[in-house]
């Protein structure tokens, strides 16, 4: 491989974005049952208005407590097609009687 060579010369500027404005949809949190077993999950499916477009999403876990905030994880988190998100939330130890887990989704959308 050779010496690099001398930077050209910048082109044009590119034509404007096509997203006008951007904004985050989250719905109430899904919650397992109580006492969930170990690798119970929820699964929760969130879309942008019929307005926007689909840009991103992702998901939170949690359970109340230390000890049952640290069993809980985000399993999956992808889109499902070009206007839904879906994130899977799992139990992965125990979280204590009486105590469930929360999945609370995001989208980020944008206007064209």
């Amino acid at each position: 491989m050779g010496p690099t060579g001398p930077r050209g010369v910048a082109g044009p500027a590119g034509p404007a974005g096509t997203v006008k404005k951007t904004s985050i949809v989250s719905p109430t949190a899904d919650l397992s049952g109580p006492n969930p077993a170990v690798g119970a999950v929820v699964v929760a499916d969130t879309s942008c208005p019929t307005s926007e477009v689909l840009l991103g999403g992702g998901g939170r876990v949690s359970a109340p407590g230390v000890l049952a905030d640290r069993n809980v994880e985000i399993r999956a988190s992808f889109p499902l097609n070009s206007t839904t998100w879906q994130v899977v939330g799992e139990v992965t130890g125990p979280l204590g009687a009486g105590k469930s887990m929360s999945l609370r989704p995001y989208v980020i959308c944008g206007r064209p």
